[in-house]
Parts: structure tokens; C-alpha cells; sequence
């Protein structure tokens, strides 16, 4: 009966370490703003050669994504505030700030953009890089990415399980979050929200 206690033991803490690791890494990746791999691609590798359950993975992933991106947005604020001066920013910083008011006054639309951006196969690093830097309310932009990361997430370590592919997305992944913030930031976005009488 001993045996059997401790031996039980033992696998439930064994369990606990990995499950522990794995959070940690994911959170790592998480933090890092370009060239990390995906974490669907880091929980499929665990899902196919350690045979974690996908529930568990999935769990660990949103957990792990959302710690790593918070920390992302916290210091890609802070970054964004000391280069705030330049005088490019600068002229462009009144483009932005419609968006932080929307982001408080209706963070229903938020919540909403950030689910259908998290669902689709792209990198959220964008989505906090670019929420740092209007200083937007985050709260709407993680309700929304929990939600679309569970769904992208499942879906993805199912596929890639399967059939194992993806193994390239990450370079064009990182392109795509280059692009679209460049993008972004120039947009004008008083005259995009007013025109469509979104705010």
C-alpha cells in the first residue's frame, strides 16, 4: 500500500514539474516581441512526443500566452514612452489617440476585433505591441484573446498533430507584426472612426 502511495506521489509531482516547465516556457516565448515560435507549434511538440492531454495544453497555453504578452505590452510601453519624443512619433501620436478613447468608452468593439484577430493564424505579438503603444485598454484586448487563442489553439495542435505542418509560419509571422504596425501606426484613425460613427 506504501508502494503504491508513494508511487502515486511521485508521478503527481512529476506531472506538476512539467506542467510548471512548460508554463514557464510559454510565458518566455510569450515575452519575447519577434522571432519565437509560435506557442501552437511549442504545444503540439508537447502534445505528440510527451502525450499531455489537449485540455491540459490548451490550459497551459492561454495561461502561458497571456502572462507573456501582458509583460509584453508592459514593457513595450515603457519602450514606446522613452522614444516617445522623437519628433516622427510624435506627429503622429494625435492619429492614435481616438483609439485609446474607444478602447474605454466601447470595449465591446475591442473585445470583439481581438477575438477575431486571435482566432485567425497570426502572431499577437501585433495586437499588444500596438496596444502598448496607443496605450489602449487592455482589459477588452485579453478577454478577447483568451477566447480566440482557445479556439486557435485547439484547432491548431489538432492539425498540426495530424499533420504536422506550419513548420515555416514563424518567419512570415514575425513579417506580418512588422508590417501591420507600421501600418497601423500611420493610419489615421480620427478619420476612419469618425467617418464611421464607430465611437
Amino acid at each position: 500500500m506504501f508502494k503504491i502511495v508513494s508511487f502515486f506521489k511521485f508521478n503527481v509531482l512529476h506531472l506538476c514539474v512539467d506542467i510548471l516547465t512548460l508554463l514557464l516556457i510559454v510565458v518566455f516565448i510569450n515575452v519575447i516581441p519577434l522571432f519565437a515560435p509560435p506557442t501552437f507549434v511549442f504545444l503540439s511538440y508537447a502534445h505528440i512526443h510527451y502525450n499531455i492531454s489537449l485540455n491540459i495544453l490548451i490550459i497551459i497555453g492561454l495561461i502561458g500566452s497571456t502572462i507573456g504578452r501582458i509583460i509584453l505590452f508592459l514593457y513595450s510601453k515603457y519602450i514606446f514612452g522613452v522614444i516617445r519624443k522623437w519628433s516622427y512619433i510624435h506627429k503622429r501620436e494625435k492619429k492614435w489617440k481616438i483609439l485609446k478613447t474607444l478602447s474605454y468608452k466601447k470595449p465591446e468593439e475591442i473585445a470583439l476585433f481581438s477575438f477575431i484577430y486571435s482566432i485567425l493564424p497570426m502572431g499577437s505579438n501585433f495586437l499588444y505591441i500596438f496596444s502598448s503603444i496607443v496605450n489602449v485598454n487592455i482589459i477588452p484586448i485579453i478577454i478577447g484573446f483568451v477566447l480566440g487563442r482557445a479556439i486557435n489553439y485547439t484547432i491548431s495542435v489538432m492539425l498540426y498533430s495530424k499533420f504536422l505542418t506550419f513548420t515555416n509560419i514563424n518567419g512570415i509571422s514575425d513579417l506580418v507584426t512588422i508590417l501591420l504596425t507600421i501600418l497601423f501606426l500611420n493610419v489615421d484613425w480620427n478619420k476612419i472612426i469618425t467617418k464611421f460613427h464607430l465611437l
